[in-house]
């Protein structure tokens, strides 16, 4: 793995990273920020359209699901992949796995799911995010149960240190 540093003079919203149209099970084809990807979610409305009709699936799924059995989420798993994906924290080549990294981006992204957080409204997850000094930016996840949330990160040496102190200090305030 390589761990080329980030350029620190770059703002942390202007940081690039690798995104790949085609969704997780694509390698990475494109690069974005996330200046970039905020501005095109608020812009396209064919984004909202796709997650609308990926979480109407899998409520239809979950609400046709006995309590005692695992839901079929394959229509909600379709959709959900073709939105695309992005890898905030990295510059891949090649391929999503770890080997595949090229660089840092200098961002951090946590994802936040209801599920883990059962006594915790999301409403209030997002208050402890906003009050959180160093967040940059959150969205909701595609599900609507969670957050992506994204933080910034001094190097790319720094990267595992930076996450293992985001996620500690979130445990303190009860979130997983």
């Amino acid at each position: 793995m390589t761990n080329v540093l980030h350029a620190p003079n770059i703002p942390h919203l202007d940081r690039m990273f690798s995104v790949s149209d085609s969704g997780v099970r694509f390698a990475p084809n494109n690069a974005s920020t996330l200046r970039k990807m905020f501005a095109r979610f608020s812009e396209d409305k064919t984004i909202e359209s796709k997650v609308s009709q990926a979480r109407k699936a899998r409520d239809k799924s979950l609400a046709q699901t006995p309590p005692d059995q695992e839901p079929d989420l394959k229509e909600y798993d379709t959709l959900k992949n073709q939105l695309g994906a992005m890898y905030p924290s990295v510059m891949l080549d090649g391929g999503s796995r770890e080997e595949h990294i090229r660089a840092y981006s200098g961002l951090v992204c946590v994802d936040i799911d209801g599920k883990d957080n059962p006594s915790k409204p999301l409403s209030e997850i997002a208050d402890i995010l906003e009050s959180i000094p160093y967040t940059l930016a959150f969205c909701e996840s595609v599900s609507g149960d969670g957050f992506m949330a994204f933080f910034g990160c001094p190097s790319s040496d720094k990267h595992e240190a930076t996450l293992n102190a985001i996620k500690h200090e979130l445990h303190e305030t009860g979130v997983v």
